[in-house]
């Protein structure tokens, strides 16, 4: 009994540390430690017990470790969001753009912050076309 006990910790704990860690480090002995507990309340030798737990801990780290490290470290694709879209666009200034503050602008109903393409003051009602987005910021210059 107390092997069964020792295993189902073991499968415990390396759930718990997997959890906490999220980085493929206890998961390996997870499935030993499930045939393990299996073989104790069926009163397997605990000698075979302990040869199984490490047998399939290793085909699971070997075998599985690759294919996992794959799976998880695609990189998430980009949300399309259409906010390129808005790059090229020529807007009116709601609010004028200094070096020491950002401005407004107002494309497609929404109102944006936007800051100089180069440092320079830009005065309200100018006209100005958007360069780039950084982050939740609209980068303009000065329109024609």
């Amino acid at each position: 009994m107390y092997a069964a006990m020792f295993w189902a910790a073991i499968f415990i704990g390396a759930l718990i540390i997997e959890f906490m860690t999220q980085q493929l480090v206890s998961i390996w002995f997870v499935p030993g430690a499930l045939v393990s507990f299996i073989l104790a309340l069926c009163k397997v030798n605990i000698w075979i017990q302990i040869a199984v737990f490490t047998i399939i801990t290793l085909i699971c780290l070997f075998g599985l470790r690759g294919v996992a490290k794959k799976l998880l470290n695609k990189a998430p694709a980009d949300p399309d969001t259409n906010t390129d879209l808005i790059v090229g666009h020529k807007v009116k200034l709601l609010k004028s753009v200094t070096n020491e503050s950002n401005g407004e602008i107002k494309v497609n109903d929404i109102i944006w912050t936007a800051a100089s393409e180069d440092g320079q003051s830009i005065e309200k009602d100018s006209f100005v076309i958007v360069t780039a987005i950084k982050g939740n910021k609209l980068i303009v210059k000065k329109g024609e």
